[in-house]
């Protein structure tokens, strides 16, 4: 699932770079940080149940329920705490 999204965001930056090149209008650039955004909110909980697998034992991110629990506990735990976060915070 995860590899699925950064191929779309690939696939999707790599067709900007294409219309930049041939001079068609670049609508789409306007579009490029919402991209890195998804990018980032995709990875972001990756690296976290990576860096405390002892947190998330019982999880498995390939699972798109358990990536989703795995995402919310990340983000909220990066959110109440300044974008900083220790094996407590989870």
């Amino acid at each position: 699932m995860i590899c699925g999204i950064l191929l779309m965001l690939v696939l999707a930056l790599e067709m900007l770079k294409d219309r930049k090149t041939n001079h068609i209008p670049l609508v789409y650039i306007p579009l490029m940080p919402v991209m890195a955004v998804g990018a980032i909110v995709a990875v972001i909980p990756l690296a976290m149940f990576l860096s405390y697998q002892e947190e998330f034992d019982k999880l498995n991110p390939l699972i798109p329920s358990h990536y989703w629990f795995l995402a919310k506990k990340t983000m909220h735990a990066l959110k109440t705490n300044n974008w900083k976060v220790s094996a407590k915070d989870l």
